[in-house]
């Protein structure tokens, strides 16, 4: 099959939008466990205050609440920005071939070939995600394919490269 090349440059915000969608989808960010945490605590604590008035265990319960919640809020919030900000490879120029035996990777810096490890494709309405696990993924964004065709054959490459990937469309 004929190898499918894409060439692209991160834009901060499509890059930070991308990676908030995964951590959302991948459940590698407890958001809603801390919000339901958050909830019961509040609960535990109200009820804690009720029949005991304020106590030191229902302080403590609040504040691990709240320390889970504004944790859960800065990985979402800050660390993507964070990230594309320290890392200057990723606002560099990546030049991308994609064949059944590997992955070539070319960036201003550095080249080199990636065997295929992945897991798991993910298909979003913007973007492709290669996971290989939950802290390392790859993502794609679809406008850097030049045709329809260059995906359906990225998609298709991917598949035989990796027969027991799981695919995902979101």
């Amino acid at each position: 099959m004929e190898p499918v090349s894409l060439s692209f440059v991160y834009r901060r915000e499509d890059y930070v939008r991308a990676v908030r969608f995964y951590l959302r989808k991948s459940g590698a960010l407890l958001f809603w466990l801390g919000l339901l945490l958050m909830i019961a605590v509040m609960l535990l604590v109200g009820v804690l205050f009720h029949l005991f008035g304020f106590t030191p265990m229902a302080a403590v319960l609040l504040a691990l609440a709240g320390l889970v919640l504004i944790v859960d809020l800065t990985v979402y919030w800050v660390l993507p920005g964070l990230r594309f900000d320290r890392n200057p490879q990723l606002q560099e120029k990546r030049i991308l071939h994609f064949s059944v035996e590997d992955i070539g990777i070319q960036g201003e810096q550095a080249a080199g070939l990636v065997p295929w490890s992945y897991q798991a494709l993910w298909s979003s309405r913007t973007d492709y995600y290669l996971i290989q696990s939950r802290q390392d993924y790859l993502i794609l964004p679809r406008d850097a394919f030049s045709s329809r065709g260059d995906q359906l054959r990225f998609e298709q490459i991917v598949q035989m490269a990796n027969p027991e990937i799981r695919r995902k469309d979101w």
